[in-house]
């Protein structure tokens, strides 16, 4: 934030811009979920909820080895509903002429318990299959190949009630009838089929997110833009960009393990953010902001997600006198504006 006077503010040292700051809050500052302060005399430090240090990376990158693969726990064994959300991106064009299967993720409780998602080399498709007693399996017959470098978003989900679901990039559902249960033990595996499996690929995840409700057709929409409901269990957004821990932002708070071959996928861009899951993540700092007079506000962000006529209004920036004065920069949804 700006001041209208030059001469009641202080200048912040290396600063990019020939510019006073009454306000300054910059990343690489950010004390891991707790706080970000101040980068100015004077100034007032934020208070994070939710909302952590991150950074641009684009995912994590696999790459088949036995030791490439993010281990999330034995969570949701034998859960009656469950739905996943995740975007991947392959290295290499995968059709039916390529040289093997890819994993992209799986709950493994033995070769008659095991649900997955996976590429298969035999004929191009990508596979959601419970394999075993009771077994389903819904396959992209209508797609057949995957091109190097672009992002898919994949939705698939099963329930005691409304059966199996399988959605890729917003397109028509593919349904079963099948109402199995999850299984009933094994661990949640990103990027392979088991802990030490060697059957992934090289291919980069992001964005993975599981509840344990039945989704509405506003809701798989939403997580096709890029919007997790309120209630999704686990969120791995997978930007630490940093260490062996995947953050899971949900209310289940199942961290995960990156394996030693599995690595941050940075792409042209590499530097601290902070990272907000966009339900209800923030950072507030005390009250004392000066807004008054002149003043000009900057705002730098890289959104993950697509608002079109999305249900709910979603703000980026609120400062607040009180509730009948406040300068807000949000999007409006019945609008569709910023």
């Amino acid at each position: 934030v700006r001041n209208g006077d030059r001469n009641m503010s202080v200048s912040l040292l290396k600063t990019p811009f020939d510019v006073r700051y009454r306000e300054l809050w910059l990343p690489p500052s950010i004390n891991g979920n707790a706080t970000l302060p101040t980068s100015v005399e004077g100034g007032h430090g934020l208070t994070l909820t939710g909302a952590r240090k991150g950074t641009t990376v684009d995912g994590v990158h696999f790459t088949g080895s036995a030791t490439s693969n993010i281990n999330c726990g034995a969570i949701h064994n034998a859960a009656a509903k469950l739905w996943l959300s995740f975007r991947f991106k392959p290295d290499q064009d995968f059709s039916a002429a390529s040289p093997a299967d890819i994993y992209l993720w799986a709950k493994f409780n033995g070769a008659a318990d095991l649900h997955l998602v996976r590429l298969e080399s035999a004929n191009g498709r990508l596979y959601w299959q419970h394999e075993g007693v009771g077994s389903f399996s819904l396959s992209t017959a209508g797609i057949t190949t995957w091109n190097a470098g672009q992002w898919y978003h994949v939705l698939v989900s099963l329930s005691n009630t409304a059966g199996a679901r399988f959605i890729v990039d917003g397109g028509t559902p593919l349904t079963s009838a099948n109402a199995d249960a999850a299984p009933a033990g094994g661990d949640v595996i990103i990027g392979d089929r088991t802990d030490g499996g060697a059957i992934g690929g090289l291919v980069t995840i992001a964005d993975v997110v599981i509840g344990t409700d039945d989704l509405t057709a506003a809701e798989e929409t939403d997580l096709y833009n890029g919007i997790p409901p309120a209630d999704a269990v686990n969120s791995w957004m997978l930007d630490e960009g940093r260490g062996v821990t995947a953050v899971d932002r949900g209310s289940g708070g199942n961290n995960g393990t990156l394996d030693t071959a599995a690595t941050w996928a940075f792409g042209q861009v590499e530097q601290p953010v902070l990272s907000l899951d966009g339900i209800n993540d923030h950072g507030q700092s005390s009250a004392g902001v000066n807004i008054s007079g002149d003043l000009t506000l900057v705002w730098v962000g890289k959104m993950k997600s697509t608002y079109n006529l999305t249900a709910g209004n979603k703000r980026f920036v609120d400062i607040e006198v009180d509730g009948n004065n406040l300068l807000v920069l949000f999007y409006q949804f019945t609008l569709d504006e910023i």
